[in-house]
């Protein structure tokens, strides 16, 4: 009787052990849920911290403008100094050369007008470009006049009072024609660097575009979140949920 009794004794307290933490848990619920509750209003404060990231966002078309004036400086907004850097660079370095190329064109073309003043009798004043071709091919202005006859253009002749040319030497027409040659080398040159100019602008204004653009999406792609507590009815449960926003 005795062990029976002690077993009963054993299990009521095995029984009453285990509904104390029942209970517990319950309470613990309860209060953990009022907690979220009084929370919750204070939550949303984090989604205005968050938004507030967006300050730092950039105009892209103030970057765009930025590049299509000056290469670079679109890439210096986005806070790009390297890339920003390497486009000064490139802009520098190419109005260096066509201001250079200019510069060594009109040397050549006043070396070859000169060569033709002193072995051709030429002046240079009041000449276009296709009257210092012509002379180049012909002795003189009679024969490049009778070769226009022949061809039945009256309207290319040269009036001998204005354009007459007679070079002393063959050899002296043809160095200066070499030298004209050059010179027209040099100054088509000209479309090579002012291409470069204008890719770069363009190239600067895309890739600036591209960097803001890029900049913004890591400012705004931020975690936007919100937590709710819902209580449906007077029902002793609560659900608890967590929205995040990428």
């Amino acid at each position: 009787m005795k062990l029976k009794a002690l077993l009963v004794m054993f299990v009521m307290h095995i029984s009453l052990a285990a509904a104390q933490p029942v209970e517990l848990f319950y309470s613990q619920l309860t209060l953990a849920a009022d907690s979220v509750q009084m929370a919750v209003p204070v939550i949303p404060s984090g989604a205005a911290q968050a938004s507030g990231g967006a300050q730092g966002v950039k105009s892209v078309g103030t970057a765009l403008m930025l590049s299509l004036l000056l290469p670079g400086t679109g890439e210096y907004y986005a806070g790009e100094t390297t890339q920003a850097r390497f486009f000064w660079g490139v802009e520098i370095a190419a109005w260096g050369a066509l201001l250079f190329n200019n510069s060594y064109y009109n040397s050549l073309r006043s070396d070859y007008q000169a060569w033709a003043g002193v072995h051709a009798g030429v002046s240079a004043s009041g000449k276009d470009d296709q009257y210092w071709i012509d002379i180049g091919k012909f002795d003189d202005i009679y024969a490049f006049n009778e070769k226009r006859l022949q061809d039945r253009r009256p309207e290319r002749l040269y009036d001998p009072a204005r354009y007459a040319w007679q070079w002393d030497t063959r050899d002296n027409r043809l160095t200066y024609d070499l030298k004209r040659l050059k010179a027209s080398a040099i100054k088509d040159r000209r479309l090579i660097y002012a291409s470069v100019i204008l890719l770069n602008h363009l190239v600067s204004a895309v890739n600036s575009i591209r960097l803001v653009r890029a900049q913004n999406n890591r400012l705004t792609r931020r975690v936007d979140y919100r937590l709710f507590v819902d209580s449906p009815g007077n029902a002793p449960s609560v659900t608890l949920g967590l929205v995040a926003r990428f």
